[in-house]
Formats: C-alpha cells, sequence, structure tokens
C-alpha cells in the first residue's frame, strides 16, 4: 500500500540537474555528523542523509571538497525535510556563499564524470 507524505514536487522545476550520487558512496560534513551520505548534487545545491533534525528554512554548516582537495566550510539553507521509516532524515538544501557555491558546481560536475565513466565500463564489460 503507497501512502503519499507530502505533496508531490515538480522536478522540471528544479534549477540545474541533479546527480545522483547514492552508487558512489560520497559523504559529506552536514551539521555535527562528520560523514553524512550524499545522495545527490547540483550546482546549487545537494541532499544528504542525516541524523540530526534541522527544521526547513534553518541554516546549517556544512563542507565540500573543492578541486584542490581541501574542504571548503560554509552554510547552507534547509530547503525540504522529510523523515524517513529508519528515524534518519533527507535533507534538500541549497547553497550560498561564493565558495561553497564554487565547490559544489565543481563536485557535481566532479561526480557527473565519475558515474558517467562508471556506465562506459559496464557497457564495454
Amino acid at each position: 500500500v503507497l501512502k503519499r507524505v507530502s505533496d508531490p514536487v515538480l522536478a522540471e522545476s528544479r534549477e540545474c540537474y541533479r546527480v545522483r550520487t547514492v552508487p558512489l558512496n560520497v559523504t559529506v560534513r552536514f551539521g555535527s555528523c562528520l560523514e553524512c551520505d550524499l545522495t545527490d548534487i547540483s550546482q546549487t545545491g545537494f541532499a544528504v542523509l542525516s541524523d540530526e533534525a534541522f527544521e526547513a528554512k534553518s541554516v546549517v554548516e556544512a563542507s565540500l571538497p573543492d578541486k584542490d582537495g581541501c574542504l571548503i566550510e560554509g552554510h547552507v539553507r534547509v530547503q525540504s525535510v522529510r523523515q524517513l521509516r529508519n528515524g534518519r532524515y533527507h535533507y534538500g538544501v541549497a547553497v550560498f556563499g561564493r565558495g561553497m557555491q564554487t565547490a559544489c558546481a565543481w563536485l557535481a560536475t566532479e561526480l557527473q564524470r565519475q558515474m558517467i565513466r562508471r556506465s562506459v565500463t559496464v557497457r564495454s564489460s
């Protein structure tokens, strides 16, 4: 039995393409959690799984790697919150600040490259 838990959101209204990152097992720092699972990322935001509870519109500290392997620290705004059955939370966040926006854009592009390489390798095997 399927049960709707919230109002639907149209994916066509997104500003940028989101790269699904679950197969790559990528983690980022989000709030006080040093290794939150990154579920998707775009040039303007990302989604994570966390055990910490935050409300929508909260501003949370986060860290993303940049192209030099350094961590870029900054703030993100929680856009959406969904509590999962296992007690964890799925957050959709928007980044702000030049450093975080640059790191987010670079990481989204790099992870998309990895996904493309992975799909090409699977097809050629």
